[in-house]
């Protein structure tokens, strides 16, 4: 038997796994580095906004989760463009 995977929301810890009986529909925020194409190389140091994937069962969901970790401190630049001005 194949390896079972079980998604939950990061925010509900609600299981949001697909079982393929009806159609179903979840939030996938990806944390994934875009490849460089310039014809430059400049010797920065990036920090991406999550560390690791993160699943939402709702669009509410999401927005808590986004609420919680502003109260914690971490820095959402689509959520606050000023910030992105304060960070460069």
């Amino acid at each position: 038997m194949g390896k079972q995977v079980q998604i939950l929301c990061d925010n509900c810890s609600r299981d949001i796994t697909s079982t393929g009986a009806s159609p179903q529909f979840r939030l996938h925020l990806v944390a994934e580095a875009l490849p460089h194409t310039g014809n430059t190389i400049h010797a920065v140091r990036v920090y991406p906004p999550i560390k690791e994937d993160k699943y939402f069962c709702s669009l509410s969901c999401l927005e808590a989760w986004l609420a919680n970790k502003s109260l914690q401190g971490t820095t959402n630049l689509a959520a606050n463009p000023s910030a992105q001005n304060q960070q460069s």
